[in-house]
């Protein structure tokens, strides 16, 4: 599923009508999706009153073969360490308003986003999208439990913090207005040979 075409459908889920984001973007809803304006749809849906822990929905229903050629790049990927830096170098690409970057140290894989929105609502749902998407497809590709280490946000902790354990588990390791969003992956979970592999 298209990224646009999943928010429209999410967020009529959430009982937004296809009417009223076209009302509130001032176009149609296809020439929306023809001018690659998803960040304005974004905006729409926030301004309309869908729920910001919806993010995560958005991210945990992102699938890494809705990714076209990168995507298929990645189930292709032997490890996920190569998974890593294939988005570090291509996910750009995908969503130009956000800047991917990996540190590898000892104990670690540092997986760093940075949204180039100066939206803060908007600069959240992408962050939050992309770690959920992260998650859900870096447990799905190793298959062996929880891979996520500590977690640093950028910003604030949200109403909705019970939501973000049932995403990422452990609130003890939450860290909240960090300097960097960033997500930890264990190094032997990065190193383990892809289960889709098999």
């Amino acid at each position: 599923t298209d990224p646009h075409d999943q928010l429209v459908d999410l967020a009529a889920h959430a009982g937004l009508s296809k009417d009223e984001l076209e009302k509130r973007l001032g176009v149609s809803l296809n020439e929306n999706k023809r001018q690659g304006h998803f960040r304005s749809l974004v905006r729409a849906a926030l301004d309309l009153g869908l729920a910001p822990a919806m993010s995560l929905d958005f991210g945990m229903a992102r699938k890494l073969t809705n990714a076209g050629v990168l995507g298929y790049a990645l189930l292709g990927a032997s490890t996920i360490r190569e998974v890593l830096i294939l988005t570090r170098r291509y996910y750009h690409l995908l969503v130009p308003d956000i800047s991917v970057d990996v540190v590898f140290d000892g104990t670690y894989s540092r997986l760093r986003c940075t949204s180039h929105d100066p939206d803060p609502e908007v600069e959240r749902f992408y962050i939050e999208a992309f770690f959920a998407s992260v998650k859900q497809n870096g447990e799905f590709l190793v298959r062996s439990g929880s891979i996520a280490g500590p977690r640093h946000f950028s910003f604030s902790a949200p109403p909705y913090i019970q939501r973000y354990r049932e995403v990422f588990g452990d609130q003890r390791e939450m860290i909240f207005d960090s300097e960097f969003s960033e997500l930890a992956l264990a190094i032997e979970s990065i190193d383990t040979p892809q289960a889709t592999l098999d």
